[in-house]
């Protein structure tokens, strides 16, 4: 047997030690914690932090993640429903106003419809209708080359009274809007460069 305090070896029947007077301590007794040796106080561990607060708040966390995702996506879907419904693309049936644009005729140019005129001279063109309370509008977005250089073309058509004759009401060349003068000049040119 040995003095649990200095390690100095005791007598089997001594109760002290010789040595630093510590209390001999037998050396069958548990050595664990669950019972304790006379004279000595049990070891207690601490409780166990408490966890649920933070626990509680990571599944908060990780809800706020997931319903954000959710939202993100769900606003990308509808953005890009939006943008492909304006751009109306080619294989949706166009509205009544734009086919009477692309099928008529402007003033004395007889010889060629709109839109084949302009579905010939233009690239990456988009036909749009709106309307307010009294007017129906066609507007037609393309870009054409002209003078070795791309230029960014908008014609807006208006209907007249009838709802059947229109007239270009706008002509705007990269965002600047044209007198008439121009508006004639350039329907010239693209009823003249279209293929026959």
């Amino acid at each position: 047997m040995f003095c649990i305090k200095c390690g100095k070896q005791l007598e089997s029947d001594s109760q002290f030690c010789v040595s630093c007077g510590a209390k001999a301590v037998p050396d069958n007794l548990p050595t664990d914690d669950s019972k304790p040796v006379a004279g000595q106080t049990k070891k207690t561990q601490a409780p166990p932090a408490a966890s649920s607060g933070a626990t509680i708040f990571g599944m908060q966390r990780k809800l706020v993640l997931i319903f954000g995702g959710v939202i993100a996506v769900l606003l990308a879907v509808i953005i890009g429903l939006i943008i492909f419904i304006a751009r109306e693309p080619s294989n949706r049936p166009r509205s009544v106003h734009v086919d009477r644009v692309a099928s008529g005729f402007i003033n004395n140019r007889t010889n060629m419809t709109v839109g084949d005129a302009f579905e010939q001279v233009f690239n990456d063109f988009v036909w749009t209708y709106s309307s307010d309370d009294d007017n129906n509008y066609v507007s037609f977005h393309g870009n054409m080359q002209r003078d070795g250089e791309t230029i960014a073309v908008q014609f807006i058509f208006q209907f007249l009274g009838n709802d059947t004759d229109f007239e270009v009401l706008v002509l705007s060349i990269n965002g600047t809007a044209q007198n008439t003068t121009v508006i004639n000049e350039l329907l010239d040119y693209i009823f003249a460069s279209a293929r026959r």
